[in-house]
């Protein structure tokens, strides 16, 4: 099996779960759908096949986002400068170490080019010989 094809298997069971659950609005700490219902369709800019359906967050619930960061802030900002720190290391950890390794994020924008680092090392699966140049 290639390096390609492991790196696609990887990124398939990864992906597999925005098939089934999509991808919620995060407000709160909470997983939540639009408020409307509305969703979009997202897809993948390696071969153009959907990934799944993303919660369409419209002024409504940019309102109910800021209502929940609001109310947060008073204890956010009470507390110690290294207990702050310590929920952005755990994503940070988690990121890293998630089930397709460091991969860096893929920008879809208008070309679907990756963000990626030219510079990839083969340790990062779907950098993996990765030749940005040609892109």
């Amino acid at each position: 099996m290639t390096d390609l094809e492991i790196n696609l298997q990887k990124a398939g069971a990864y992906l597999a779960r925005f098939k089934t659950d999509g991808v919620p609005n995060h407000i709160g700490g909470k997983s939540l759908p639009a408020l409307d219902g509305e969703t979009f369709e997202t897809i993948s800019p390696f071969d153009l096949k959907s990934i799944g359906k993303v919660a369409h967050g419209k002024a409504a619930d940019v309102d109910r986002a800021a209502a929940a960061a609001r109310s947060a802030f008073p204890a956010w900002a009470a507390m110690d400068g290294e207990m702050r720190k310590a929920p952005r290391e755990q994503v940070w950890h988690d990121r890293r170490h998630s089930a397709i390794g460091n991969v860096w994020h893929l920008d879809s924008g208008l070309l679907g080019r990756p963000s990626c680092s030219p510079r990839a090392s083969s340790s990062t699966p779907l950098g993996a010989r990765l030749d940005i140049s040609r892109i």
